[in-house]
């Protein structure tokens, strides 16, 4: 997601009345599915996760997010009641508003066309990023899932070394794999020249 698109918009909404800032505790909840379906939140500092709660009370990582990344119940298909939520990982300040609040508020404002403009750009690249998950959950094998993630970081970092942007428990339930297991494959890539690792940080040594 692009970083400047998203300090841009905030620039511009932050002055409108039905914009909100709240800074929530390490372990919080910054916001509960189902809230209002058209609600937008932006994660100005901090780390959070999405967590999909199954019936039996497991918990699962959908997302995790640094700065400047955006989330809200209008990028995911919810049907019950609380079975998704936005914990914090650490302290975190986040930006929220609702886009009908927004619309209204910013409709017959000079920086409306820049404000929409944003919205639709930020709103795609978020949506390839969910697009993009999916597409790795649909790799058959941990190593696969691996390698696809290892290699869209260095994308996104432009760089073949990178540091992972969560613990090891995170991106277990991020890529739906036993953690062991993985950190087996890890280990395995590590030996056959893949990849070189030092705790988070990460260098691919190959093509893959």
């Amino acid at each position: 997601m692009n970083e400047k698109e998203i300090l841009r918009l905030l620039e511009l909404i932050k002055p409108f009345p039905r914009v909100f800032s709240k800074t929530i505790r390490k372990g919080d909840v910054v916001a509960d599915y189902l809230e209002k379906r058209d609600r937008i939140f932006i994660l100005e500092e901090g780390e959070a996760d999405l967590i999909k709660f199954d019936t039996k009370g497991a918990k699962y990582i959908q997302e995790h997010y640094t700065d400047h990344d955006l989330f809200g119940e209008i990028f995911h298909a919810i049907s019950v009641s609380g079975e998704y939520s936005v914990i914090a990982d650490t302290r975190c300040t986040v930006t929220y508003f609702s886009l009908s609040d927004l619309s209204d508020e910013t409709a017959s404002h000079t920086n409306y066309p820049e404000i929409v403009g944003l919205l639709l750009s930020i709103f795609s690249s978020k949506f390839e990023q969910l697009n993009f998950h999916i597409a790795m959950l649909s790799k058959r094998t941990i190593r696969d899932r691996l390698l696809t993630y290892f290699n869209d970081l260095a994308r996104r970092n432009y760089q073949r070394v990178f540091y992972v942007p969560m613990s090891y428990t995170q991106l277990a339930d991020y890529l739906s794999v036993d953690r062991s297991a993985m950190m087996r494959e890890i280990k395995n890539l590590e030996d056959e020249g893949f990849i070189d690792r030092n705790k988070y940080r990460i260098r691919l040594l190959t093509n893959i």
